[in-house]
Formats: C-alpha cells, structure tokens, sequence
C-alpha cells in the first residue's frame, strides 16, 4: 500500500491508511514508511503521470520486509486501502534452492 505525490501528500494518506499482508496464510507485520523523496523515469502513456519524463516525487506507504524465503513455492497476499484508494493482490513466489 503505497503512493507517490507531492510532500504533503503523505501525511493524509498515511493517516487514513490501513493495510494486511500474509505469506502461506501467515500474517506478516506491515510498517509505516515515511514520506521519502526519490527520483522516478517514467515511460510514455504511464496512467499516473501521462507524459514520460523523470519527475521528484515523495513516496509513502505501508511496506512489509520479509527474511529470506526458503526454497519453494511461496503465496504472498496484501491488501490495503487510504481515502478512496483500494489494493487487493496475490503472487506466487518460486525460490530457487
């Protein structure tokens, strides 16, 4: 659950953010990452910015840092939401021995 905007975007969305992880069906803890400044390229036609370019945005969001997984086929699910926005996905991880 994340976002990129201008430097006081990150203060309303984190305040109203609210997110779950899990990995295999266990939950995972989400942190809070603060509003950090970073540099992005963007290609044309990108639904967020239009134009490509590279544009300074402030990123924030709820993040999950996991151990390393042992070997094998791993489901990782998170969902979350802030204000009208909403994320829901699932991945099946595959790590090599």
């Amino acid at each position: 659950m994340n976002m990129a905007g201008g430097p006081d975007d990150c203060d309303g969305f984190l305040s109203a953010a609210a997110g779950a992880a899990s990995v295999g069906g266990a939950s995972v803890q989400a942190h809070e990452f603060p509003g950090t400044t970073a540099i992005i390229d963007v290609v044309d036609g990108n639904a967020m910015f239009g134009d490509g370019g590279t544009f300074e945005v402030t990123m924030c969001g709820l993040w999950v840092a996991l151990e390393p997984l042992p070997a094998g086929e791993h489901t990782v699910a998170f969902e979350g939401e802030s204000g009208g926005f909403s994320v829901s996905a699932s991945y099946i991880l595959t790590v090599a021995s």
